[in-house]
């Protein structure tokens, strides 16, 4: 173990929840808990038990085994957003009777329940999706705010990814900010303590490990899947609210929707059990994944990963994965990474740049016909569904489109059908050069002529539009949602000054996800980064 990272990862979350290094354990339901808490503790992170609607006695058992294998302090996590109320009553009064000293809630929040442990001086920390929530935990009283992005497996409440999001908060709240969703390096941790969050929160590291109680089934899933084969939906939605979604490792049940990821009401699926622990039936389209005590189909109960399980490579005990983590963070930190070094210098940046466009230009350009074909039409097919979902089909909205160049996703067959639903299509062009783009027009009748680059665009007779969702389509992108484009700045000039704000979609290809773009003031984070393996942020 680095000698110095008892120093230089040490910050005041240390001291508020009494642990070593700011590595919490995700509260992680039916995975965490008291074997895997206490190896976490004893390694000098933060454990979190899940508990989420279990029953007060089996909350006993495990905070009472937890104790009896540490010392070390912890945290119940319970969810009341999405317990039923006599329930979660009985579990804070057996909590109470315990003395369980710290909480930590998800899902919405709940001031009566944040007042009511803070009245027995209990710590509380609260996951959250948004500068809302955020600010909502805030005037709740909380003591630490966890901001939960996109990029994390299981139930996911939020839309942007963990580090923009986390950076959002930051600007608006003096507590404690620790980043969950995607973490799984000490790189990213580095990149949190950089950032100015207090410390990371990891669920899938900790999963694959000797002493999650997941069923060995979904750790070898964790271990042998890619991130762009998790999927974002809520069709894993009984016993939850309508609308809550997960993100999971994808199944047979996942790809059987094809593309029809969202708009499951839990009130009309059906309760076909699949599996059972201990003689209790686990129904398709619950939540339960699958547990050491699970058998029957474990293949289409939900398997939750998030984005970090590209780097998780076999499944170790859980002292293991949190050394490591924690001498990787420190040996960044001690070469001296901070923000300005995360971003490369001024002068730097440009030219790593223009290295990147070349090679994820030239990989694009590798596609044969019929991959560009496949690929464009399951983006499309992706980009339907978002607008379906978040914008009602777009009908009667502005949306801004582009013509393809240089082997982007070709998107125009959807552009017609999109018109043709009533959608109102718009096409940037650049009329100034220097200056912000200009959106005109565009319908399959449009009589196009050549614009700067050579690019189809409607004439200047064409009306001009102000979008209020805009299509970038971009070279590369990050797990923070920047783009990086080609180089001209014209699409970021645009999205500064277009009053109102638009929803900024960016479009591009799974395989030019980038660590970082190493973004600068003036670049602007896209609300939600598509490509063929998905929506990934926003």
């Amino acid at each position: 173990m680095n000698s110095e990272s008892p120093n230089s990862l040490h910050t005041p979350l240390c001291s508020i929840l009494k642990c070593r290094v700011p590595i919490l354990l995700a509260g992680m339901g039916g995975v965490a808990r008291w074997e895997l808490a206490s190896a976490v503790a004893d390694a000098g992170g933060y454990p979190t038990l899940g508990m989420v609607r279990e029953s007060p006695a089996l909350i006993a058992s495990e905070v009472t085994a937890l104790r009896v294998a540490t010392d070390q302090p912890f945290a119940v996590n319970l969810i009341p957003g999405a317990t039923d109320p006599a329930l979660l009553d009985a579990q804070l009064q057996q909590c109470f009777e315990l003395d369980v000293t710290a909480f930590s809630f998800f899902w919405d929040v709940m001031p009566e329940v944040v007042a009511r442990v803070r009245e027995r001086g209990a710590t509380v920390l609260h996951q959250v999706g948004s500068v809302e929530q955020a600010l909502k935990a805030q005037n709740a009283g909380v003591d630490v705010i966890i901001a939960q992005g996109i990029e994390a497996g299981g139930h996911v409440h939020g839309r942007k990814g963990s580090f923009v999001l986390a950076n959002e908060i930051m600007q608006e709240t003096q507590l404690p900010v620790v980043i969950a969703g995607g973490i799984s390096t000490g790189k990213e941790l580095a990149e949190a303590i950089a950032l100015g969050a207090q410390g990371v929160q990891c669920g899938t590291a900790f999963l694959a490990t000797d002493e999650s109680f997941a069923h060995q089934y979904h750790k070898q899933r964790v271990v042998d899947a890619v991130a762009e084969e998790t999927v974002l939906t809520d069709v894993f939605v009984l016993n939850w609210p309508k609308g809550a979604a997960v993100r999971v490792i994808g199944n047979s049940v996942t790809k059987a929707l094809d593309g029809d990821l969202f708009g499951h009401d839990p009130d009309t699926l059906p309760r076909e059990a699949i599996a059972w622990d201990d003689g209790v039936a686990r129904f398709r389209f619950s939540t339960d994944s699958p547990l050491r005590t699970t058998t029957g189909d474990l293949e289409a109960m939900s398997s939750f990963a998030g984005y970090s399980v590209g780097a998780i490579h076999a499944i170790v005990p859980a002292k293991k994965r949190l050394e490591e983590i924690e001498r990787d963070a420190a040996d960044y930190l001690s070469a001296g990474m901070t923000t300005d070094t995360l971003r490369l210098t001024k002068t730097g940046v440009p030219a790593w740049r223009k290295l990147k466009r070349t090679e994820l230009r030239a990989t694009r350009k590798s596609l044969s016909v019929e991959a560009h074909a496949a690929t464009s039409n399951r983006i499309a097919s992706a980009l339907e569904a978002l607008l379906s979902e978040r914008f009602n089909g777009a009908v009667g909205r502005v949306l801004s489109m582009y013509w393809p160049i240089k082997g982007e996703p070709d998107l125009r067959d959807l552009m017609s059908k999109l018109h043709d639903s009533g959608v109102i299509i718009a096409l940037p062009l650049v009329e100034t050069k220097a200056a912000p783009l200009v959106f005109r027009h565009w319908t399959p009748l449009t009589k196009m002529t050549r614009g700067d680059w050579n690019i189809p665009v409607p004439p200047p007779e064409a009306e001009v539009l102000i979008p209020e969702i805009v299509l970038a389509p971009l070279v590369g992108w990050d797990r923070s949602g920047y783009r990086l484009g080609y180089g001209g700045g014209y699409f970021d000039k645009t999205l500064a000054v277009l009053d109102p704000a638009p929803f900024k979609i960016g479009i591009g290809y799974a395989s030019a996800r980038l660590e970082t773009i190493f973004p600068q003031p003036h670049d602007i984070p896209m609300d939600t980064i598509l490509t063929e393996a998905g929506v990934f942020t926003g």
